[in-house]
């Protein structure tokens, strides 16, 4: 039987989510956008490319490359790579994220956060529920970032000049 009517209740949920939140009109389509896409890709069965070559029976890799093992499946990656998940393996200016929910390759230079790598120069993980990358000086606010002068009250950043009372920004009073 098809999982496509799950995958869709999923990419549904996750939309409804994103709508529901308190996120900034730019980010909330930025964020949908990666949903539908990932949806549609889950939905039609895209994985990520395996190695080609397998191990022998003993569980050796010809010309001593390293048998890896992800999934219940068992693969070889090339030399001078390593294990990473069901990739190809990472080079050697690569790591190895396990911060999603699929491990991943992510250059040098970058911090693993959730699904994805933030550029250590320009960028920050903000961790929660669903991590991701924000610009340097912003601050982490539940699904979106503030900016300067901005203050985070339940989740949403408050305008300049307003307070965070009771859950709700408000007007400064003065």
């Amino acid at each position: 039987m098809s999982q496509a009517p799950d995958k869709m209740a999923s990419l549904v949920d996750e939309a409804a989510r994103i709508l529901a939140g308190p996120t900034p009109r730019r980010q909330a389509l930025k964020l949908l956008a990666g949903a539908l896409a990932g949806g549609i890709l889950g939905t039609l069965g895209a994985r990520r490319a395996r190695a080609q070559v397998a191990p022998d029976a003993f569980g050796r890799c010809p010309g001593g490359v390293a048998p890896c093992s992800y999934g219940g499946h068992t693969f070889c990656v090339s030399r001078g790579k390593t294990c990473c998940g069901d990739t190809s393996g990472c080079n050697s200016t690569q790591t190895c994220c396990t911060t999603g929910a699929r491990p991943f390759c992510a250059n040098s230079g970058t911090t693993c956060c959730g699904n994805t790598a933030c550029s250590n120069s320009t960028q920050t993980c903000c961790s929660g529920t669903t991590p991701f990358c924000a610009a340097k000086g912003t601050t982490c606010c539940g699904s979106t970032s503030c900016t300067s002068g901005q203050t985070c009250c339940s989740g949403a950043c408050c305008a300049a000049g307003q307070t965070c009372s009771n859950g709700r920004c408000a007007a400064s009073g003065g």
